[in-house]
């Protein structure tokens, strides 16, 4: 998990500096990975199956994904996402079901159990004004969940992943 995790945020560097040198243009504008600080302490690639009590169910993984990856990042424009702000905020997560999918579900039964993922690269996206350096996982277990209750098999099309750190952007 250590090596994984240092091997993608190498690549991120590495993606960050072609960028600045006009090799690749759609990479974020952070700059490179610290990693003076030595090899990340992770965790388990394992989560539980959370709901809000509005229907957003999401995988609720371990915080260090943001709070030991986040400090590495070279990337002053960037802040952590807004995940701990109040008792009831999520921390880490991976989103899995939306409020407006589970309105016409029945109870999602797995509420509560243990599913697995696998940290595969770190890369940014762009939704509306805010740009994010994400973590992508794949999660065949998760992929299934949504397929048994008869939704399409990743959350409106996009890879599962845990929000590292936002940016807003102006258009």
């Amino acid at each position: 998990m250590k090596k994984l995790l240092s091997t993608l945020l190498c690549a991120f560097a590495v993606l960050c500096t072609s960028h600045m040198m006009g090799a690749v243009d759609t990479a974020p504008q952070a700059t490179a990975v610290d990693t003076r600080s030595g090899p990340l302490q992770l965790h388990e690639d394992i989560g539980t199956l959370t709901e809000n009590g509005r229907g957003y169910i999401y995988l609720k993984v371990d915080d260090n994904y943001i709070k030991e990856i986040f400090p590495l990042l070279d990337a002053p424009d960037y802040t952590m996402p807004p995940y701990f702000r109040r008792a009831d905020s999520p921390g880490a997560h991976i989103s899995v079901f939306y409020e407006e999918e589970t309105k016409n579900l029945p109870q999602i039964a797995e509420v509560g159990k243990k599913f697995t993922f696998t940290p595969e690269s770190i890369t940014t996206v762009n939704a509306g004004r805010k740009r994010y350096i994400i973590l992508r996982v794949n999660s065949p277990e998760l992929e299934a969940l949504r397929t048994k209750y008869g939704l399409k098999p990743l959350l409106q099309g996009h890879p599962f992943h845990i929000s590292i750190a936002v940016q807003n952007i102006r258009h």
